[in-house]
């Protein structure tokens, strides 16, 4: 069973990697080869490596590229904690507690549908050109991701589990404590990774708008400059770091909930 499961993740891998050299081998052709659009418009992979390679060292717009991407990445960290400590306390009221539900729901179900971007009017106007107004449209971004799927995760437990640790005496803080949370933290624990997604894609637009610093920023300048070289640089590099920090937040989810099932056992 051990080599078998291996030996999927290996083909995964392969995949992984052949669909990725596939991608810019396809740009290679139809950039430098076939010639579909201007270089101004579609630069080649090597002219966007160069560009990487160059910024690295060299600021653009008063920052180097690694200092964009710090600021980026203190802006998103920041809301989605904020949002994640907010959020999932209350989706699990939300799904615990019908009166809280009754009162609060429909105020939420009244923001929800407002896109997060829809709110950066208001950020400028009570934060300024500030990572404070950023990060709170990152917070309106993550939020309901974690207040929605934490609702449905509680809501989402057996009742028998419930009523099983009711009939022993618990009480209901207790069953939500000592049943309920560990029962739905897988759910909840997607539901924060699908925040931190949303939060990173809201951060770019939100930094189009309302930035100094930042990948979003330098895109927009380097938009207005007819730079396409500098602006697949911060494509990729959202896509990269998109990447990694879904794989550290799946590993970590790993640890928390064999660390959990552990505490239980014991």
């Amino acid at each position: 069973m051990e080599v078998r499961r291996v030996s999927r993740r290996m083909r995964l891998g392969a995949v992984s990697v052949a669909s990725v050299v596939l991608a810019v081998l396809l740009w290679y052709l139809a950039s430098d080869v076939w010639k579909l659009a201007p270089s101004v418009m579609l630069p080649s992979p090597v002219t966007v490596w160069n560009r990487f390679i160059w910024m690295l060292g060299n600021p653009y717009q008063g920052s180097t590229l690694m200092a964009h991407l710090w600021a980026s990445l203190q802006v998103v960290v920041a809301g989605w904690i904020i949002a994640v400590l907010v959020g999932v306390p209350l989706g699990v009221l939300f799904g615990w507690n019908r009166r809280m539900r009754e009162y609060l729901e429909p105020l939420f179900n009244l923001i929800r549908p407002i896109p997060p971007i829809a709110w950066t009017p208001f950020a400028l106007l009570w934060f300024g050109i500030t990572p404070g107004a950023r990060i709170f449209v990152v917070v309106m971004a993550a939020f309901a991701p974690c207040v929605i799927n934490a609702y449905e995760a509680v809501r989402g437990v057996d009742p028998a589990l419930i009523g099983a640790a009711r009939v022993a005496g618990a009480s209901r803080m207790t069953t939500l404590r000592g049943v309920v949370v560990p029962t739905a933290l897988p759910r909840i624990l997607i539901g924060t990774n699908l925040a931190l997604t949303g939060a990173w894609m809201t951060l770019v637009a939100a930094e189009l708008l309302a930035a100094q610093a930042g990948i979003g920023y330098m895109m927009q300048i380097a938009r207005s400059a007819f730079q396409a070289d500098i602006i697949m640089v911060g494509m990729i590099l959202i896509g990269l770091l998109g990447i990694l920090m879904t794989f550290l937040l799946k590993f970590a989810f790993r640890r928390v909930l064999v660390w959990d099932g552990a505490s239980r056992e014991h």
